[in-house]
C-alpha cells in the first residue's frame, strides 16, 4: 500500500536547486479549476481572483545542507463569503504583504526559533518539500489568515432565542436583562 501526498488545488512549486545565488521573482495566479477548488476548501461562497507576486531567494549558501528560502512579495485575492446570520453574500478584497522564510523540514525547533533578520523575527512560512517551495500553496495560507472567521452581511444581527423558540431580547429575558435586575436589585 503506497501513500499518496494530498492534491493540491494551486500547486506552483518552485525548484530551489535553479535560483542559484540571485532572487527571481515569479508571478502565480490561479486558474479557474484552481479557484473552485480553493473556494471549496476555504468554504467560500466564490473565489475571483487570486494571485502571489513573490520574490524568492536562497537564504545561505546554495550548496550547503539546511539551506532556507527567503520570500517576500505579496498576496491578492476577492471574492465573498457568506454571512454567518442572515446567510448573505459578503465580499472581501484581500492584499496581504508576506514576509519569511521556508525551512527545510529537518530543521530543528531550536533553529527556528532563533531566527531573526534586521533584529526583527522571521515568519516561517512553510517546510521546503523535495527541494521546492510551493508558493500556490502560500498564497491560499495568507488568504486564509486574512479572511473574516465570521463574516456578516452590513446590518445583520442575530437574533437569541431561547429554548422555548422566543426571541430573548424582545422578551426582557437576555442574559444581558437578567445582569440589569440582578444590578438594579443591589441598589
Amino acid at each position: 500500500m503506497s501513500t499518496s501526498e494530498p492534491k493540491r488545488e494551486f500547486p506552483s512549486p518552485v525548484t530551489l536547486g535553479h535560483l542559484g545565488e540571485d532572487s527571481k521573482t515569479f508571478l502565480v495566479e490561479a486558474d479557474d479549476a484552481a479557484r473552485e477548488a480553493i473556494a471549496a476548501r476555504l468554504d467560500l461562497a466564490s473565489l475571483e481572483h487570486l494571485s502571489a507576486n513573490l520574490t524568492v531567494q536562497l537564504d545561505g549558501d546554495p550548496d550547503a545542507p539546511g539551506t532556507g528560502a527567503y520570500v517576500e512579495g505579496e498576496v491578492t485575492g476577492r471574492g465573498t463569503q457568506t454571512c454567518v446570520v442572515s446567510l448573505q453574500p459578503v465580499p472581501f478584497d484581500v492584499k496581504v504583504a508576506v514576509q519569511g522564510l521556508f525551512l527545510p523540514a529537518d530543521s530543528s525547533e531550536f533553529a527556528r526559533e532563533e531566527l531573526t533578520l534586521d533584529d526583527d523575527e522571521v515568519d516561517v512560512l512553510g517546510e521546503i518539500e523535495a527541494g521546492s517551495v510551493d508558493l500556490g500553496e502560500l498564497a491560499i495560507q495568507q488568504l486564509a489568515l486574512e479572511l473574516d472567521p465570521f463574516p456578516r452581511a452590513e446590518g445583520a444581527e442575530p437574533e437569541w432565542r431561547g429554548d422555548d423558540g422566543a426571541n430573548v431580547e424582545s422578551a426582557g429575558n437576555s442574559p444581558f436583562a437578567a445582569l440589569a435586575k440582578l444590578k438594579d436589585s443591589l441598589k
